[in-house]
């Protein structure tokens, strides 16, 4: 994360306001153990880490506290690891499209701006085909710089 534990909440308890959801200590609770978390986290992972804070957490309740923070732009779901990661930038409005850098050997992500032309071609490519693209991220396995020094 690249901005305080604070402003994070602070951000979310905002976005829920202006969409007209409400905000709760369980959500809050959520946000906080994910903030905690060193990369990304399966929901089951974060089910057994917020145990600390909830004794008897349910499943749906960690389920739903991601979906609420993917609709408004806090948390990216990882299609290809069925993991999800804090956003890693500040926004000032909801964003629809991630580029991600997943490293297959430490599983470090990194999140960059997408690239317009990339992901224009891309939408080209797709329509061309008769496709349309649903997914809200580009995700990119590889090795990230520390672990291609290692080897």
């Amino acid at each position: 994360m690249t901005y305080p534990l604070s402003q994070l909440l602070k951000d979310a308890e905002e976005r829920a306001r202006q969409s007209g959801r409400q905000w709760t200590s369980q959500r809050a609770d959520v946000l906080r153990v994910m903030a905690d978390q060193a990369g990304p986290v399966t929901a089951y992972e974060l089910l057994d880490a917020i145990k600390v804070v909830h004794p008897n957490p349910k499943p749906a309740t960690v389920y739903r506290a991601l979906e609420f923070f993917m609709e408004l732009g806090l948390v990216h779901k990882l299609d290809s690891a069925n993991r999800f990661v804090l956003c890693q930038h500040q926004h000032g409005q909801l964003h629809h499209r991630a580029q991600f850098l997943i490293c297959d050997d430490c599983g470090q992500v990194k999140e960059i701006p997408v690239a317009p032309k990339l992901l224009a071609a891309l939408e080209e490519q797709a329509r061309v085909q008769g496709f349309q693209m649903a997914g809200k991220g580009l995700e990119v396995h590889g090795r990230c710089g520390q672990c291609r020094q290692r080897h």
